[in-house]
Protein backbone atom coordinates (compact mmCIF):
# COMPACT_ATOMS: atom_id res chain seq x y z
CA UNK A 1 0.00 0.00 0.00
CA UNK A 2 1.33 3.45 -0.95
CA UNK A 3 2.38 5.73 1.89
CA UNK A 4 0.07 8.70 2.43
CA UNK A 5 1.89 11.97 3.05
CA UNK A 6 0.74 15.01 4.98
CA UNK A 7 -0.38 17.65 4.72
CA UNK A 8 -2.71 16.50 1.94
CA UNK A 9 -3.53 18.93 -0.91
CA UNK A 10 -6.94 19.68 0.62
CA UNK A 11 -5.31 20.66 3.93
CA UNK A 12 -2.65 22.75 2.17
CA UNK A 13 -5.39 24.70 0.38
CA UNK A 14 -7.26 25.18 3.66
CA UNK A 15 -4.17 26.55 5.42
CA UNK A 16 -3.44 28.95 2.55
CA UNK A 17 -7.04 30.19 2.56
CA UNK A 18 -6.99 30.73 6.33
CA UNK A 19 -3.79 32.80 6.14
CA UNK A 20 -5.16 34.82 3.22
CA UNK A 21 -8.36 35.54 5.13
CA UNK A 22 -6.37 37.11 7.97
CA UNK A 23 -4.93 39.79 5.66
CA UNK A 24 -7.75 40.26 3.18
CA UNK A 25 -6.15 38.19 0.42
CA UNK A 26 -7.95 36.00 -2.08
CA UNK A 27 -7.41 32.98 -4.28
CA UNK A 28 -6.82 33.95 -7.91
CA UNK A 29 -6.60 30.39 -9.23
CA UNK A 30 -6.59 26.91 -7.74
CA UNK A 31 -6.48 23.69 -9.73
CA UNK A 32 -5.52 20.03 -9.52
CA UNK A 33 -3.62 18.71 -12.53
CA UNK A 34 -2.04 15.30 -12.98
CA UNK A 35 -2.04 14.73 -9.24
CA UNK A 36 -0.49 18.12 -8.47
CA UNK A 37 -2.02 21.09 -6.66
CA UNK A 38 -1.49 24.61 -8.03
CA UNK A 39 -2.50 27.76 -6.14
CA UNK A 40 -2.11 31.41 -7.06
CA UNK A 41 -3.29 34.08 -4.61
CA UNK A 42 -3.09 37.86 -4.23
CA UNK A 43 -3.07 40.18 -1.22
CA UNK A 44 -4.01 43.89 -0.98
CA UNK A 45 -0.42 45.22 -0.81
CA UNK A 46 0.64 47.14 -3.94
CA UNK A 47 3.81 48.97 -4.98
CA UNK A 48 4.67 51.17 -7.94
CA UNK A 49 7.48 50.12 -10.28
CA UNK A 50 7.06 52.91 -12.84
CA UNK A 51 4.44 55.67 -13.17
CA UNK A 52 1.02 53.99 -13.34
CA UNK A 53 2.65 50.53 -13.29
CA UNK A 54 1.78 48.73 -10.06
CA UNK A 55 2.46 45.23 -8.80
CA UNK A 56 0.41 43.42 -6.19
CA UNK A 57 1.80 40.97 -3.65
CA UNK A 58 0.79 37.37 -3.32
CA UNK A 59 1.84 33.76 -2.98
CA UNK A 60 2.12 30.79 -5.34
CA UNK A 61 1.91 27.24 -4.01
CA UNK A 62 2.28 23.89 -5.74
CA UNK A 63 3.03 20.28 -4.88
CA UNK A 64 5.67 18.23 -6.69
CA UNK A 65 5.74 14.66 -5.50
CA UNK A 66 6.32 14.84 -1.75
CA UNK A 67 7.41 18.50 -1.86
CA UNK A 68 5.45 21.68 -1.20
CA UNK A 69 6.66 24.77 -3.05
CA UNK A 70 5.62 28.07 -1.46
CA UNK A 71 7.01 31.19 -3.12
CA UNK A 72 6.29 34.94 -3.27
CA UNK A 73 4.24 36.00 -6.28
CA UNK A 74 3.95 39.45 -7.84
CA UNK A 75 0.97 40.36 -10.00
CA UNK A 76 1.38 43.18 -12.49
CA UNK A 77 -1.94 45.01 -12.55
CA UNK A 78 -1.35 46.79 -15.86
CA UNK A 79 -1.16 43.59 -17.94
CA UNK A 80 -2.72 41.21 -15.40
CA UNK A 81 0.26 38.89 -15.49
CA UNK A 82 2.38 37.42 -12.72
CA UNK A 83 5.81 36.13 -11.79
CA UNK A 84 6.81 33.54 -9.20
CA UNK A 85 9.86 34.78 -7.28
CA UNK A 86 11.23 31.36 -6.33
CA UNK A 87 14.86 32.56 -6.15
CA UNK A 88 14.11 34.97 -3.30
CA UNK A 89 16.55 34.56 -0.41
CA UNK A 90 15.29 32.26 2.31
CA UNK A 91 12.62 30.51 0.25
CA UNK A 92 12.58 26.73 0.58
CA UNK A 93 10.77 23.69 -0.72
CA UNK A 94 9.20 21.81 2.17
CA UNK A 95 9.08 18.02 2.41
CA UNK A 96 5.74 16.47 3.28
CA UNK A 97 5.97 13.70 5.87
CA UNK A 98 4.21 10.32 6.17
CA UNK A 99 0.80 10.70 7.80
CA UNK A 100 1.94 8.14 10.36
CA UNK A 101 4.65 10.51 11.62
CA UNK A 102 4.62 11.74 15.20
CA UNK A 103 1.95 14.43 15.82
CA UNK A 104 4.69 16.87 16.83
CA UNK A 105 6.43 16.48 13.44
CA UNK A 106 3.16 17.00 11.58
CA UNK A 107 2.31 20.10 13.58
CA UNK A 108 5.81 21.51 13.06
CA UNK A 109 5.42 21.12 9.30
CA UNK A 110 2.00 22.75 9.32
CA UNK A 111 3.47 25.73 11.18
CA UNK A 112 6.25 26.02 8.61
CA UNK A 113 3.71 26.02 5.79
CA UNK A 114 1.73 28.79 7.47
CA UNK A 115 4.90 30.74 8.26
CA UNK A 116 6.05 30.64 4.64
CA UNK A 117 2.65 31.83 3.42
CA UNK A 118 2.80 34.69 5.93
CA UNK A 119 6.31 35.71 4.85
CA UNK A 120 5.51 35.50 1.14
CA UNK A 121 2.40 37.67 1.51
CA UNK A 122 3.92 40.25 3.85
CA UNK A 123 4.25 43.91 2.99
CA UNK A 124 7.98 43.66 3.73
CA UNK A 125 8.41 40.92 1.14
CA UNK A 126 6.65 42.96 -1.53
CA UNK A 127 8.87 45.93 -0.72
CA UNK A 128 11.96 43.76 -1.16
CA UNK A 129 10.74 42.40 -4.49
CA UNK A 130 9.69 45.86 -5.68
CA UNK A 131 13.22 47.16 -5.14
CA UNK A 132 14.53 44.28 -7.24
CA UNK A 133 12.02 44.98 -10.01
CA UNK A 134 12.88 48.68 -10.05
CA UNK A 135 16.51 47.77 -10.63
CA UNK A 136 15.40 45.49 -13.47
CA UNK A 137 13.31 48.32 -14.94
CA UNK A 138 16.42 50.53 -15.03
CA UNK A 139 18.69 47.85 -16.55
CA UNK A 140 18.98 47.16 -20.25
CA UNK A 141 18.70 43.59 -21.48
CA UNK A 142 21.98 41.90 -22.33
CA UNK A 143 20.54 40.03 -25.30
CA UNK A 144 23.21 37.34 -25.27
CA UNK A 145 23.03 36.60 -21.55
CA UNK A 146 19.35 36.95 -20.76
CA UNK A 147 17.95 35.40 -23.92
CA UNK A 148 20.29 32.40 -23.79
CA UNK A 149 19.22 31.85 -20.18
CA UNK A 150 15.54 32.12 -21.09
CA UNK A 151 16.01 29.61 -23.89
CA UNK A 152 17.84 27.15 -21.63
CA UNK A 153 15.16 27.32 -18.93
CA UNK A 154 12.05 27.03 -21.10
CA UNK A 155 9.86 23.99 -20.53
CA UNK A 156 10.98 21.38 -23.04
CA UNK A 157 7.50 20.84 -24.40
CA UNK A 158 6.83 23.31 -27.22
CA UNK A 159 9.93 25.33 -26.26
CA UNK A 160 10.40 26.76 -29.75
CA UNK A 161 6.77 27.96 -29.81
CA UNK A 162 7.08 29.50 -26.33
CA UNK A 163 10.29 31.29 -27.30
CA UNK A 164 8.61 32.69 -30.40
CA UNK A 165 5.73 33.98 -28.27
CA UNK A 166 8.10 35.54 -25.72
CA UNK A 167 10.13 37.32 -28.41
CA UNK A 168 6.93 38.58 -30.02
CA UNK A 169 5.66 40.01 -26.71
CA UNK A 170 9.08 41.50 -25.93
CA UNK A 171 9.31 43.38 -29.24
CA UNK A 172 5.64 44.32 -29.17
CA UNK A 173 5.97 46.12 -25.83
CA UNK A 174 9.11 48.00 -26.94
CA UNK A 175 10.57 47.76 -23.44
CA UNK A 176 14.24 46.80 -23.73
CA UNK A 177 14.78 46.54 -19.98
CA UNK A 178 15.23 43.38 -17.97
CA UNK A 179 11.84 44.17 -16.46
CA UNK A 180 10.43 44.24 -19.99
CA UNK A 181 11.83 40.77 -20.67
CA UNK A 182 10.36 39.50 -17.42
CA UNK A 183 6.97 40.88 -18.39
CA UNK A 184 7.16 39.28 -21.84
CA UNK A 185 7.66 35.86 -20.24
CA UNK A 186 4.89 36.56 -17.72
CA UNK A 187 2.51 37.59 -20.52
CA UNK A 188 3.03 34.27 -22.28
CA UNK A 189 2.43 32.48 -18.97
CA UNK A 190 -0.82 34.42 -18.50
CA UNK A 191 -2.22 33.01 -21.74
CA UNK A 192 -1.13 29.42 -21.01
CA UNK A 193 -3.91 26.94 -20.20
CA UNK A 194 -1.72 24.13 -18.88
CA UNK A 195 -1.06 24.90 -15.17
CA UNK A 196 2.29 23.10 -15.12
CA UNK A 197 3.61 25.09 -18.08
CA UNK A 198 2.11 28.28 -16.63
CA UNK A 199 3.94 27.66 -13.35
CA UNK A 200 7.25 26.97 -15.12
CA UNK A 201 6.94 30.14 -17.20
CA UNK A 202 6.00 32.31 -14.23
CA UNK A 203 8.93 30.90 -12.29
CA UNK A 204 11.17 31.73 -15.25
CA UNK A 205 9.72 35.25 -15.33
CA UNK A 206 10.60 35.66 -11.67
CA UNK A 207 14.14 34.50 -12.35
CA UNK A 208 14.84 37.03 -15.12
CA UNK A 209 15.41 40.01 -12.74
CA UNK A 210 18.08 37.94 -10.97
CA UNK A 211 20.19 38.26 -14.14
CA UNK A 212 20.89 41.93 -13.42
CA UNK A 213 24.59 42.30 -12.47
CA UNK A 214 25.00 42.21 -8.70
CA UNK A 215 26.75 45.61 -8.65
CA UNK A 216 23.52 47.32 -9.75
CA UNK A 217 21.35 48.16 -6.76
CA UNK A 218 18.33 50.36 -6.16
CA UNK A 219 19.05 53.18 -3.75
CA UNK A 220 16.21 52.20 -1.38
CA UNK A 221 16.91 48.47 -1.32
CA UNK A 222 15.11 46.68 1.53
CA UNK A 223 16.51 44.17 3.95
CA UNK A 224 16.41 40.55 2.90
CA UNK A 225 13.61 38.47 4.39
CA UNK A 226 14.88 35.07 5.45
CA UNK A 227 12.83 32.08 6.53
CA UNK A 228 14.56 29.68 8.88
Amino acid sequence: MATIHSPAPKEILSMVEEELFKIGGRLAQCTRHKGRLFIWATVPHTRQIRPNDYVQGGVAVCTIGYEICIFPHVFRQMHRSGAIMSRTDGMKRLKRVPSTSAPRALERLRKRVRNLVQVCTSSEMLTQLTDQLRVAAESDVDAGLQMSTVISQLPRRHSSLLLSQILSKFHEDEDDSVYGLMNAVAAVARDEDDPETKWDLEELAGWVPMLVPSNQTYRDAAEVVVVS
